[in-house]
């Protein structure tokens, strides 16, 4: 979860949440004092009625996060991640679909501007056993969300599970959600050494 509500610098960290989530502050307090033994504070701004943060200024924890990358449009996971037990990357995919994520209808949407996040989480997802679909949309419209118009600077880049997989890993991670009946939007076969998904077409590009 925390990958999806933190903003870095060199020498600080903001954790940003809803001042609804407040329940998911606290989860981060406690999180960071087990494993850092930092203790961190709710922080709340004027003209800043619809969120709340945490400010972190300890090194360590800087340095830890700037591996996960600084911004929104360079979020990333590192490979140390991504080839954790897969038992262990349940507990990332739970975070993320929190974070950023929902269940729409019948599909699993998780969406971030960075591309090389979406990707990382793709391969995650093939590692348990999961195919999903990646689109990208364009830049979504300027929005206003209690008098603050938040500007969008970026496209937006989805990743969806949806039919059986969607099933799967909402067992997986303990959600529950049938899904539908459907068992549609699988994307391919898999089997016990991998998975075989169709080419929609190929390409040719210039190699920069």
């Amino acid at each position: 979860y925390n990958k999806e509500k933190r903003y870095i610098t060199h020498n600080n960290i903001r954790f940003t949440f809803s001042s609804k989530e407040e329940e998911l502050a606290n989860f981060v307090i406690k999180t960071l004092e087990e494993c850092f033994g930092y203790t961190a504070r709710i922080y709340k701004y004027k003209n800043q009625d619809s969120v709340i943060h945490l400010n972190i200024g300890k090194r360590i924890i800087c340095s830890f996060f700037e591996q996960f990358g600084s911004r929104a449009s360079n979020k990333k996971i590192p490979s140390w991640v991504i080839f954790l037990p897969k038992d262990k990357l349940f507990y990332l995919i739970k975070g993320l679909i929190e974070g950023d994520g929902c269940i729409v209808g019948k599909c699993i949407q998780f969406a971030s501007i960075s591309k090389k996040l979406i990707y990382d989480l793709r391969l995650i997802l093939f590692r348990i056993g999961i195919i999903s679909s990646i689109a990208e949309r364009g830049k979504p419209k300027d929005s206003n969300i209690n008098g603050r118009i938040i500007k969008a600077n970026y496209g937006v880049n989805d990743i969806k599970i949806s039919g059986d997989y969607g099933r799967k890993i909402l067992k997986m991670i303990g959600e529950k959600h049938d899904m539908g009946q459907v068992t549609s939007g699988n994307f391919g076969i898999d089997n016990k050494d991998g998975f075989f998904i169709p080419f929609l077409n190929l390409e040719k590009i210039e190699y920069k």
